[in-house]
């Protein structure tokens, strides 16, 4: 399946909801902002009764951008993992670098709301290179796979 969520990481500062440097308050509402809109969506969580998503993620575009910002390898990680060093790294930005900040609070909400603590894994994964071609996947890959009902 192919979830999305209108939550782009320059939502925030368009929106004016972020100032410079990003406070905690700030980083705070727009993390609940986010689960809003994850239950506005009807993505699995658990209070939709569906159950959490499980199984491998692989993440592309802006939650790449993320897991490269907390030094995550491009190698299959657990939800623990992943959500630890998001945590630390969303700790540590630079608070005046609101688009960090966004994509690291936009995924880090998304992964503990959305997926399973226990079964779920994550490739973060921007370049792939298959019988000797390079291919980039961006949020058009995405957009593709949705508008071609190619998923789910």
């Amino acid at each position: 399946e192919l979830f999305s969520v209108p939550v782009g990481n320059t939502v925030p500062i368009k929106a004016r909801r972020f100032s410079k440097p990003v406070t905690p308050e700030e980083i705070d509402r727009w993390k609940q902002h986010v689960v809003h809109k994850i239950r506005e969506c009807r993505l699995p969580n658990e209070s939709t009764g569906k159950g959490m998503a499980r199984g491998l993620f692989i993440c592309i575009s802006a939650f790449y951008y993320a897991a490269r910002s907390a030094q995550l390898p491009e190698r299959i990680l657990s939800h623990r993992e992943v959500e630890a060093a998001l945590t630390q790294a969303l700790d540590n930005v630079d608070r005046e670098d609101q688009k960090t900040v966004a994509n690291l609070c936009n995924t880090l909400t998304y992964i503990t709301t959305v997926c399973d603590p226990e079964e779920s894994f994550f490739l973060f994964k921007r370049n792939w290179n298959y019988e000797g071609r390079d291919y980039t996947a961006t949020w058009a890959l995405g957009w593709w796979l949705d508008s071609g009902d190619m998923v789910g």
